[in-house]
């Protein structure tokens, strides 16, 4: 039988080329991370260069009465464990916005643009791509740390490089530690197609200290235009013992 001889020896070298061919892996549907430690700063930056990132519908969530200034946060942080095996270091950077009715959602604080996601860990580059957000994913030097300055006060050091790009930070903490609630945040980036891609961020109850830091920018990111040279006022918060999941809406 000729042709069942055909079929076989069709269907033989249909296995060997489906076992040559490379396994991809499944995309994740979240990141959790623990024992996370985390600095975050908290600045007003001209608003026009985010006005043109806005996907149809959002808003600047801006203050003055002039519109001309927006709301960025960037954190960076330290997590023991990113889904139960090594840690990593990551930094994320937003533009807090005014998402249209549909994408609010009354258990979550805040909503933000996505400019960067900078991390250590390539597992994390590759999940955020896969979701969307390769436009703002790359991999990042984080150089992190906390201590005490000559008078005893503590301070935190940040310094992220990815690319071109870097950014450094020197935080005072003069407020006394208070606990944080849990929460979460809301993310979005709109890519090159048009598409539109949602993240949520989900943290656990953590342990806070506020104070004030000096930022400095070099390189064309995380925010979109250089910084002056001179010294940049932020907010800063330093939160540690908490947990953080990311997973992907859309």
């Amino acid at each position: 039988m000729p042709g069942l001889h055909r079929s076989i020896a069709v269907f033989a070298v249909f296995l060997l080329t489906t076992a040559l061919m490379p396994v991809h892996a499944a995309v994740p549907a979240s990141i959790t991370t623990a024992g996370c430690e985390e600095q975050e700063f908290s600045l007003e930056y001209p608003s026009a260069p985010f006005k043109k990132l806005l996907p149809p519908g959002f808003k600047l969530s801006t203050l003055d009465p002039t519109g001309l200034l927006a709301f960025v946060d960037i954190s960076v942080d330290h997590c023991n464990s990113v889904d139960g095996g090594a840690g990593s270091e990551d930094l994320t950077a937003f533009v807090e916005v005014v998402p249209p009715a549909q994408y609010q959602q009354a258990n979550l604080t805040a909503y933000g643009l996505l400019l960067a996601i900078w991390s250590t860990r390539a597992q994390t580059v590759d999940t955020f791509t896969a979701w969307g957000f390769g436009k703002q994913a790359a991999a990042g030097l984080v150089a992190f740390k906390n201590g005490l300055n000559l008078l005893g006060r503590k301070i935190g050091t940040v310094t992220v490089q990815s690319g071109a790009s870097k950014i450094s930070a020197l935080t005072f903490f003069a407020a006394q530690k208070s606990t944080y609630a849990a929460g979460g945040t809301r993310g979005f980036a709109q890519d090159a197609s048009g598409a539109l891609h949602i993240l949520d961020a989900n943290w656990t109850e953590q342990t806070f200290q506020g104070g004030l830091a000096t930022f400095t920018q070099s390189g064309p990111g995380p925010l979109p235009l250089r910084l002056p040279a001179q010294i940049y006022p932020a907010l800063a918060g330093h939160a540690t013992n908490y947990a953080l999941t990311l997973h992907s809406v859309q």
